[in-house]
């Protein structure tokens, strides 16, 4: 298995649907089928499953972030449709970076600006998110 590290933001992110999923079982109301408990799983099963190995083809993205960003992988198969996690990895020191995982504000809908494929390429093209291994361990946390 991969070493992995997630970025603080995203793991802000899931510490947050953690919150709701708690709020909601103190509430006694049904976790089965709710948006946040689906994405929270599809999250969690997606980076496990990546970790054991981030290079399968089902996770490329062709040049759908740019040609110079075709380093970058994303989780889709086991997220709620319109949902994607952004991630990256080094074979060389076996990690996997996981960075950026989309919100309701920036749901897929290819050709709109809030689309999760053009945010994220906006975000590296920005420099708010890093592509060199040493500024994703800067902004990263060790995932157990």
């Amino acid at each position: 298995m991969w070493a992995a590290y997630i970025t603080r933001h995203l793991d802000s992110r899931l510490k947050q649907l953690e919150r709701n999923i708690e709020r909601l079982r103190r509430e006694n109301q049904d976790l089965r089928n709710h948006p946040d408990v689906r994405l929270y799983v599809g999250a969690v099963r997606g980076m496990e499953k990546a970790r054991q190995d981030p290079t399968r083809p089902d996770y490329l993205l062709g040049n759908t972030l740019g040609i110079e960003h075709r380093d970058w992988r994303r989780i889709k198969r086991l997220l709620p449709s319109r949902y994607r996690m952004f991630f990256k990895f080094f074979s060389t020191d076996k990690e996997v970076f996981f960075v950026w995982m989309n919100d309701a504000e920036t749901l897929r809908k290819e050709g709109a600006k809030s689309d999760c494929y053009a945010y994220f390429r906006w975000m590296l093209d920005a420099g708010k998110v890093p592509s060199c291994r040493n500024k994703l361990l800067d902004k990263s946390i060790p995932k157990s």
